[in-house]
């Protein structure tokens, strides 16, 4: 059975995949790391929970979800 949410995170020291790993657990999500998510996959999801670290110029890796959030509207 297809899972409709997913739990996407970037994590440089392991904090943020260790909370990734707990929610998508808790949420019985599928757990991707966000180097490895193509746009195109991530289209399929209801929902998407994101996780990256909070740095001075910003999010880390929140260019994917901006992206993902674009197509979401065209898709809809």
């Amino acid at each position: 059975m297809m899972k409709t949410t997913a739990v996407i995170y970037r994590s440089n020291s392991g904090f943020t995949e260790k909370y990734a790993r707990w929610i998508a657990e808790e949420a019985d999500a599928d757990l991707l790391e966000a180097d490895g998510a193509k746009l195109e996959n991530l289209l399929r999801y209801g929902t998407i929970v994101y996780g990256g670290g909070l740095y001075v110029g910003g999010i880390n890796g929140v260019k994917l979800i901006t992206a993902i959030g674009r197509n979401w509207r065209i898709k809809s």
